[in-house]
């Protein structure tokens, strides 16, 4: 009785209004910290490389789309690359920051991760296989964010989120079955490595032989990533930090071009480890970056391996 009043407590409130929830929930059920990595980067390589099979990944997918790059403005700008499946999480859908992101595409949003993979049902049945996923949402704070009134240990604590926290908190969409947070997926809670695979497996979501995952939230692991590029056979990136419009973040606007890049270009964003739920102490900072996941497949189709990347603090979205 008493898990089942936590649960329809967690439903009442939304985390956006009531971010005390998230920390209500790590006490009572234990399941917090199980949705998060140890800490930021956890997974992420090193040094900021490029590999060339990514680019020949992104090369090829763009030639199936028939998409195609133009400068304007000093920027990188893409043509007829408005074929996607563009998502945003129920409650986010005021954000002005996320509606430039979706600008001029069908949006559809999604409060938790059951609905997260009927939406992608409903795109396959109705236009055969998914090319692109474009995905908009808040992403994890760590605890130290969100309750201040916890020990100091506990303050310490930051990581990036297994997966896409829902609407209402825990009930999202998640990397596997055993980061899902436990007792939840009846509420809409969902995993990759189960829930997905069993749609992909009846035929219910289907990926088209290129395609591309795109996620504009903050604190985001790795583990989601590769789990998604893995299953999906898409390319699949994400933000392992604090994701926000790059052209915003400069401190500088000087010129028209400048103007009209952070007013037009918002698929450029920027990842930046510092602020202070991602610093260790002693002007010690966690390494955050976006990180890309690219599916090496076999002439069968099947993934044999993923390409890993950390692209840095700027990635250019298509």
């Amino acid at each position: 009785m008493k898990t089942i009043k936590i649960v329809c407590f967690l439903l009442i409130y939304s985390t956006t209004a009531n971010a005390s929830v998230l920390s209500f929930l790590a006490k009572a059920l234990g399941v917090y910290k199980q949705s998060f990595t140890q800490k930021h980067g956890d997974g992420l390589p090193e040094a900021v490389n490029v590999d060339q099979r990514a680019l020949n990944y992104r090369k090829s997918f763009m030639e199936q789309e028939g998409i195609y790059a133009v400068e304007k403005h000093g920027a990188t700008y893409y043509e007829n690359n408005d074929k996607e499946l563009a998502l945003i999480k129920t409650g986010n859908k005021k954000e002005p920051a996320f509606l430039k992101i979706l600008k001029d595409r069908d949006v559809i949003s999604w409060k938790n991760g059951a609905a997260f993979i009927k939406k992608m049902e409903d795109y396959t049945a109705k236009n055969g296989c998914i090319p692109k996923i474009t995905s908009a949402s808040h992403g994890w704070k760590s605890v130290s964010a969100l309750d201040r009134s916890l020990s100091k240990s506990e303050r310490e604590f930051v990581g990036e989120g297994h997966g896409l926290s829902g609407w209402v908190g825990l009930n999202g969409i998640f990397a596997t079955e055993a980061t899902s947070p436990r007792g939840l997926a009846k509420n809409g809670a969902r995993s990759l490595d189960k829930h997905l695979q069993q749609s992909i497996d009846k035929g219910t979501v289907k990926f088209c032989s290129k395609c591309l995952i795109q996620f504009y939230a903050c604190n985001v692991s790795t583990l989601f990533v590769d789990t998604f590029a893995k299953i999906s056979g898409c390319q699949v990136v994400a933000a392992t930090g604090k994701a926000s419009p790059y052209w915003s973040t400069q401190k500088q606007v000087e010129t028209n071009d400048d103007k009209f890049n952070r007013s037009h270009a918002f698929h450029y964003w920027s990842n930046g480890g510092g602020v202070w739920e991602e610093r260790k102490g002693d002007g010690e900072y966690f390494k955050s970056g976006w990180y890309r996941a690219t599916p090496l497949k076999s002439y069968y189709g099947e993934v044999e391996d993923v390409v890993r990347e950390n692209l840095g603090l700027t990635y250019i979205a298509l």
